[in-house]
């Protein structure tokens, strides 16, 4: 069994016990994959609510929000959208 990275999406100065989420993604560009790590409340929120994902996860910052929304790490966004 393929074992891949864990990126974990907590608020700055988390501590204690949450109960996670892991959420599998294969980036769409380089076919890496990885697992997002989150709090399970904030993903049930912004499932149920369609509220924006800046919103639910404001903690997030612009490359994790993207890998959360696309699957596409932040390199591989770069490079699509270079100037």
């Amino acid at each position: 069994m393929a074992t891949y990275p864990i990126i974990p999406i907590l608020p700055e100065g988390a501590t204690g016990l949450f109960q996670m989420e892991h959420i599998p993604r294969k980036c769409k560009i380089c076919n890496d994959n990885y697992i997002l790590a989150v709090l399970a409340s904030d993903l049930e929120r912004w499932y149920t609510t369609r509220e924006p994902v800046q919103d639910v996860f404001h903690y997030a910052n612009a490359e994790q929000r993207e890998m959360l929304i696309s699957g596409i790490h932040s390199a591989c966004f770069d490079s699509i959208f270079a100037d």
